[in-house]
């Protein structure tokens, strides 16, 4: 009974710590809403999308000038002055935070407006030029409007809320299944095995090697990555970027169940060999 208590033990442990640690791996980097806005900010997304919007909109700001004569601005340096990266990252931090709350994205264009806005009347107060209301609204919309073109979002269906949010009550269970069964095993181990270290260090390697599995399948990601034309370069740097941050992640938690196994070979063998020299007195 205990042998075949034993072996099911090793199996279902080795499989409920590898479920687990992928959970947990999982829910604190693409389920996370904090690492994700991260992971855009390292990415240098804000800086490629306001560089491009500059580029953009030089010569429609030119047009726009043209319709008010008395007016002069050197339109290079508003630019640079308004255009910030603080704008784009508080716009960005509302489209993720909301897919975490309601599993949709949603750009929130008013975020934008009221940012440049902001930073277009501290650019005309510093160089103490006065121009219409109308002007600036028009220019500010301009740059608000380039921008929100900019986080393509509004390729994605109308069912991804659905998927976003089963997606994470899946693993939000699943999470404190493995929980439970790591415990009750581990319990059970310690009752019912006879020798409690071996049941302990064996699952810990095969969840290792499954862990490894894992890390390596990520780098399928590559291959997957040049075989699609079709997306933009900015989503395509953010999903690398995760893909190493999960292959690190996956090899580390292998590792260091691969050591905590090794200490515990460790200590079995050295309990066998005081266990044998006692016998020997005996």
């Amino acid at each position: 009974m205990r042998k075949v208590i034993g072996f099911f033990d090793i199996i279902i442990f080795a499989l409920a710590l590898t479920v687990f640690t992928f959970i947990m791996i999982m829910s604190n980097s693409v389920l996370s809403a904090k690492y994700l806005n991260k992971v855009i900010k390292d990415e240098g997304i804000f800086r490629t999308i306001n560089d491009e919007v500059k580029n953009n909109i030089k010569s429609s700001i030119g047009s726009t000038l043209s319709n008010y004569p008395g007016v002069v601005l050197n339109t290079s340096e508003m630019i640079d002055y308004v255009l910030t990266e603080d704008v784009l990252e508080k716009e960005f931090t509302y489209v993720v935070d909301n897919l975490f709350k309601t599993g949709k994205l949603v750009v929130d264009p008013t975020i934008l407006t009221k940012g440049y806005r902001e930073n277009f009347s501290n650019y005309l107060k510093s160089k103490n030029i006065n121009i219409p209301d109308k002007l600036q609204n028009e220019i500010t919309d301009l740059m608000a409007n380039n921008s929100e073109g900019k986080i393509e979002v509004k390729e994605f269906n109308e069912n991804f809320s659905d998927y976003f949010i089963t997606l994470r009550n899946y693993v939000s269970n699943i999470k404190m299944i493995s929980i439970s069964i790591v415990i009750i095993l581990f319990a059970l181990t310690m009752i019912l095995a006879k020798e409690k270290i071996k049941l302990v260090y064996k699952p810990l390697i095969l969840a290792s090697i499954n862990l490894f599995a894992i890390g390596a399948s990520t780098t399928l990601i590559d291959t997957l990555m040049k075989n699609t034309s079709s997306i933009p370069i900015e989503l395509e740097k953010i999903i690398l970027s995760i893909k190493n941050d999960l292959f690190g992640e996956f090899i580390k938690y292998g590792i260091i169940f691969v050591v905590i196994a090794v200490a515990l070979i460790i200590i079995r063998i050295v309990l066998k060999k005081k266990e044998q020299k006692v016998n020997n007195y005996t």
